[in-house]
């Protein structure tokens, strides 16, 4: 779910189109800062168009389960879900930061809002986040004992 918010609208300017102005009064001045290759200032962007460096990384971060779910059934990680939990918190943070707390791309920008596609990939963020809570709370409530004791 994470990786494919990153195909969703982001971020929408007020106007889809200037001459004429859609929708009516919409502000004409109101432009989005892409990242270098994407040759439009107004309308719906998402993050692959917004951003250059995010969506590897967040990628990456939806990786995490995967290979932690790989590790496990091969027994060859001592403290499940901490890995998977870190991957949520760093996602999280990533996507308000990229939005909310920074503000959106480029300076000056007025007008810009978020749309849901930003909002998906927050629910996906913080969904990676409980399983590695819910993971390691259940880890930990299954003590281990060692060889030969009851």
């Amino acid at each position: 779910m994470l990786v494919s918010s990153l195909w969703l609208p982001w971020f929408a300017t007020s106007c889809d189109s200037r001459s004429p102005a859609s929708p009516a009064g919409c502000n004409a001045t109101s432009v989005f800062d892409a990242k270098s290759g994407v040759g439009r200032t107004i309308g719906h962007f998402d993050a692959v168009e917004a951003f250059a460096l995010l969506p590897l990384m967040v990628v990456i971060i939806a990786l995490v389960p995967a290979v932690m779910a790989w590790m496990m059934a091969r027994r060859s990680t001592r403290r499940p879900g901490e890995a998977v939990m870190i991957a949520g918190i760093y996602g999280a943070v990533l996507v308000l930061c990229n939005g909310i707390i920074l503000g959106r791309p480029g300076e000056g920008t007025v007008d810009v809002s978020l749309q849901y596609g930003y909002f998906v990939a927050i629910a996906a963020a913080a969904a990676i986040l409980a399983a590695g809570v819910l993971r390691h709370r259940h880890a930990g409530a299954m003590k281990k004992t060692p060889p030969g004791m009851p």
